[in-house]
């Protein structure tokens, strides 16, 4: 059998595509790990949360605010759709305030706040890392009920309006 002979700069290609994939695995893993332990915390958070009021960033907006068990249940389960993201693990965040933000009230009287960013990201400082991707249903889902609250939220009107074109587009096939 004949051996294969490997110059250097094989080698050094060999091993530093190896390193990277190795990084890139690593940082995968633990974008699925804080990806499981902030669903965690929003499910134990959830549990503890009585009222929540609902603050945009925009002059003359009005707060929306409910003690419905059901709709805060509803706006956590949406909010808990996260994905796993490197920029978690890394640090990354937008530098913008949020668009929206949500004052949790906890029944034993504690208080945190988590913001919506671009609809597509939340930030708190309960969540491991920094901003937290929103999965693209839970984006939707929080788009959604911010609109059906009255909060104008521009995701949600774009989707109806493209459900909308689109049975409007099979009617006129028909």
């Amino acid at each position: 059998m004949k051996k294969i002979k490997i110059n250097k700069y094989e080698k050094w290609i060999y091993f530093t595509f190896s390193g990277i994939a190795a990084v890139y695995f690593f940082f995968f893993l633990l974008a699925i790990i804080f990806e499981l332990w902030t669903e965690k915390i929003i499910h134990r958070e959830m549990l503890k949360v009585n009222k929540i009021e609902v603050l945009k960033w925009e002059k003359g907006a009005k707060p929306y605010e409910t003690t419905d068990q059901d709709e805060i249940d509803y706006l956590f389960e949406s909010i808990a759709n996260v994905d796993p993201s490197i920029g978690q693990v890394i640090g990354l965040k937008c530098m913008c305030g949020g668009d929206y933000k949500f004052k949790c009230y906890q029944k034993d009287g504690g208080v945190f706040e988590i913001t919506l960013h671009h609809e597509s990201a939340i930030r708190s400082d309960s969540f491991p890392g920094t901003d937290v991707s929103l999965s693209p249903s839970g984006a939707f889902l929080l788009a959604e009920w911010l609109s059906d609250k009255g909060m104008n939220s521009y995701s949600a009107k774009k989707e109806r309006k493209r459900i909308s074109n689109k049975e409007t587009a099979a009617d006129q096939e028909i």
